[in-house]
């Protein structure tokens, strides 16, 4: 893979790269140290091979540009830099885990720890929201539990906000979002808005109080489909420790979406 940038190297003089964190299929994120505030950060440097794909690209630097203007402890911490010699995001060092990875490894729902987590990502959404943006990609994956009990959304890469430009994607892709946790106008090739985050905040909510996806099954498409047309399995039935309360506010997330759309891209 052409992953360019290596431990050691400083990046225009001011980020030193201390560490690989992680690789991914479109951009490797390393551990830096910002010269120029001796702060320890993140830097998220696309491979080359993707810089190339105007989707990605859009993408990429429509993540910087939402970022920069959002300020909430919810929210990962995305830090302007005026002069690069090639794309890449510098973010706060995040420590902890990522959402999905708890989920994996503890097989057993704590219902009151999973609440406080869903309205943790209900304040950074409504931050979001009143900002005029939208996430449209929310996921355990893309949430971070930090040491300190806190937590951060993570990913802006398909946020719609006010005055940035449109990203355009037709038909299913990875590009869109998550078939597990995306919202039914989604599914339908609609755009999405706010409702979009709520359902998919439902979803993860969902996830954490039963520890299966609300529509399970091995074909993504078969997943988008079932709802368009049902509700999932009242997460009750999985686990009765869900209190009444809980479950019923389940049936306002399935309804905050229409069910019907006419495939319109991504906006």
């Amino acid at each position: 893979m052409d992953y360019a940038v290596k431990v050691g190297q400083t990046l225009d003089g001011r980020f030193k790269i201390t560490d690989l964190i992680g690789r991914g299929g479109t951009a490797s994120v390393f551990e830096a140290i910002d010269c120029s505030s001796g702060e320890v950060v993140a830097v998220k440097v696309p491979h080359l091979r993707c810089e190339s794909d105007p989707v990605f690209y859009q993408r990429f630097e429509r993540e910087e540009a939402i970022g920069t203007g959002l300020r909430h402890p919810g929210i990962v911490r995305v830090i302007p830099v005026e002069c690069r010699s090639r794309p890449y995001i510098v973010m706060e060092r995040l420590k902890g885990r990522l959402l999905s990875d708890k989920l994996s490894e503890d097989p057993r729902p704590c219902v009151a720890e999973s609440l406080r987590i869903a309205a943790d990502i209900a304040d950074a959404l409504e931050y979001l929201h009143s900002r005029g943006v939208v996430h449209r990609d929310l996921k355990p994956s893309n949430v971070m539990l930090c040491p300190d009990g806190t937590i951060r959304l993570i990913d802006l890469g398909l946020a719609k906000g006010k005055g940035h430009r449109a990203l355009t994607v037709f038909g299913f892709s990875p590009a869109m979002g998550s078939p597990d946790y995306m919202s039914p106008e989604q599914a339908a090739g609609r755009g999405g808005d706010e409702r979009s985050d709520v359902y998919s905040l439902g979803a993860v909510l969902y996830k954490m109080v039963t520890r299966q996806v609300p529509f399970p099954g091995a074909d993504p498409m078969a997943r988008m489909t079932a709802r368009l047309v049902g509700d999932p399995l009242p997460p009750r039935a999985i686990n009765p420790e869900v209190p009444e309360g809980v479950e019923d506010s389940f049936s306002t997330r399935w309804s905050a979406i229409p069910r019907t759309g006419t495939g319109t891209p991504l906006r």
